[in-house]
């Protein structure tokens, strides 16, 4: 029929003209089913935990709300490590549809619950999931994708994770009371990332690679990388009016021009192909037998080593203590416990004004179309720096000869000043005006989302050679979310003491943020990774020699 012809013409014309898009929008499916349920779960718990409705036995008390809210975040600090394990023994597609297992389980659990446990079993599945996209699918995006665009299509991963909370807040207010049909909205994408991992995404070259089959690697770079033009096709084969013997010169002209695009793409493919090469060898220096390692569990004790041999690497050392240490600023702040617990600022506490939980629709649809479009601006950003600047002064903050609109470094700072005076403006507004309260947490939301929310995941993915990379991402963000899941704990309790000082507080930790990114992060805009780790050994330097000059 008609319909299926164009059905099967459009899907050639996906997989064979933009291959790397697709694989980017099916991979990114798991950051929209991360925002989506976080914030799903958020502004469910109201629902939950009221007793005239559809109550939750034993989900009436703040105490197990935040067990609820917080075993997420700690469930995936295993995901992280299983993700990994999973990714590089059985293969970045293998990894992403047991990704969406547990997005598919983990709703349908709470959506049947009954009491409190059924809800943390449901939880801690949709963690796992959490912990697992938030490596495996930046891992893979960025193995498909070339230098030019590698940064676009990560970047995709924390739009979506946008999106996903702006879908959320929309199902809330369609749906609200009804919780048990609010966590199932998610499935149907759930199940899309799960056939589509399966039958859609194909390995990337590093895997191939890593497993000997360099043949099978080097057809996947020529798939992804060879773009087809049309019109020069169609030029290079129309016959001209005339006769014969002109159209065999163009038909054979035709012929040479293909032949030369093919050379091109398998002397491009062989490039690449040697370069991944050259830093599997690097990460895998020491371990000859990394190619014959077949499960998870050997995968998973390899992992530790590396990350046990972190210490042995100066650089790589003091950025995974610095990025820890980001880390924890990025959640102890309350970044994401502002969107968890959401209607409950707004519903208020002891020292709070508020009186009603209606708030709670009004603010979450603010303060996810906030997150998207500070994650929209961040992206842009993130990227920006003077090119004519040399490399030594934007990695010594030469201020006088270089000035920032963008960047790492200033991002970090200007954006979490701006967020941390949002913070103080929200907790004005516990003791003057609701509207501050609102107004406040939404340019916090705005302000975190453009700088540390986009920023920590580049600096992370830019600040390690390769031979420690894979294990220092690892302790990174496993590190994000085990920060994550104590202020989720503590969070809640908290501003049913005092929601005021709560916001001042969280206000006082992003400025304390904002000053140890300036002092201690150089700029790493445009840089390669080799003068970035260089850069973090000259801090470890300058701290020595300071030891020295007090001794």
């Amino acid at each position: 029929t008609t319909t299926t012809t164009t059905t099967t013409a459009f899907i050639f014309f996906v997989v064979e003209k933009y291959t790397v898009s697709a694989i980017t929008l099916v991979a990114s499916l798991g950051g929209f089913l991360f925002g989506a349920d976080i914030v799903l779960v958020a502004l469910a718990l109201p629902y939950m935990a009221d007793g005239r409705r559809d109550p939750v036995e034993g989900l009436d008390t703040a105490l197990s709300q935040s067990l609820v809210v917080g075993v997420a975040k700690m469930m995936a600090v295993v995901g992280v490590f299983f993700g990994c394990s999973v990714a590089n023994s059985r293969g970045r597609p293998t990894a992403l549809w047991m990704v969406a297992v547990g997005y598919v389980f983990g709703p349908a659990t709470l959506s049947a619950a009954g009491n409190m446990g059924e809800i943390v079993i449901g939880r801690m599945l949709i963690g796992m999931s959490i912990g697992m996209s938030a490596v495996v699918v930046p891992m893979y995006v960025a193995e498909m994708s070339s230098n030019v665009d590698r940064g676009k299509n990560v970047a995709t991963y924390e739009l979506l994770l946008a999106t996903g909370t702006c879908f959320a807040a929309a199902s809330d207010a369609l749906l609200r009371p009804q919780w048990r049909k609010m966590m199932l909205v998610v499935i149907p994408f759930a199940l899309a990332l799960f056939i589509l991992s399966m039958c859609l995404l194909i390995e990337s070259p590093r895997y191939l690679l890593e497993h000997g089959k360099k043949e099978e690697a080097k057809d996947v770079l020529k798939r992804l990388r060879w773009k087809p033009s049309s019109s020069s096709s169609s030029s290079s084969y129309a016959a001209p009016v005339g006769g014969g013997e002109s159209h065999e010169s163009n038909l054979d002209r035709s012929i040479s021009a293909q032949e030369r695009k093919d050379m091109e793409v398998e002397r491009c493919a062989e490039t690449e192909l040697n370069e991944i090469a050259r830093t599997i060898e690097q990460q895998n220096e020491g371990n000859d037998d990394e190619r014959e390692t077949k499960s998870v569990l050997e995968h998973s004790k390899r992992i530790v080593s590396k990350i046990k041999s972190l210490r042995s690497n100066a650089n790589a050392y003091q950025a995974t203590k610095i990025l820890i240490a980001l880390a924890a600023f990025n959640q102890l702040s309350g970044s994401t416990a502002f969107i968890n617990y959401a209607p409950r600022l707004l519903a208020g506490g002891e020292g709070s004004r508020f009186d009603s939980v209606a708030h709670s629709t009004t603010f979450a649809i603010s303060i996810t179309i906030t997150k998207l479009l500070g994650v929209a601006v961040g992206v842009y950003f993130v990227d920006c720096h003077d090119e004519d600047s040399s490399e030594e002064d934007v990695l010594h903050n030469d201020v006088e000869k270089k000035k920032f609109y963008g960047g790492r470094v200033s991002l970090l700072f200007n954006g979490g000043v701006a967020a941390s005076v949002s913070l103080f403006v929200a907790a004005f507004g516990v003791i003057g005006h609701e509207f501050f309260v609102l107004i406040g947490l939404c340019l916090f939301t705005f302000f975190f989302s453009c700088s540390w929310a986009p920023v920590f995941w580049v600096l992370v993915s830019e600040s390690f050679e390769n031979e420690h990379k894979s294990a220092a991402i690892i302790v990174c963000v496993a590190s994000l979310f085990f920060f994550g899941a104590i202020a989720d704990f503590l969070f809640l309790p908290l501003i049913e003491w005092n929601e005021g000082i709560v916001l001042a507080l969280g206000g006082a930790t992003q400025a304390w943020g904002a000053m140890y990114a300036k002092q201690r992060l150089k700029e790493t805009s445009g840089k390669s990774l080799k003068t970035i780790s260089d850069s973090y050994g000259d801090e470890v330097q300058g701290e020595l020699a300071i030891v020295l000059d007090e001794r």
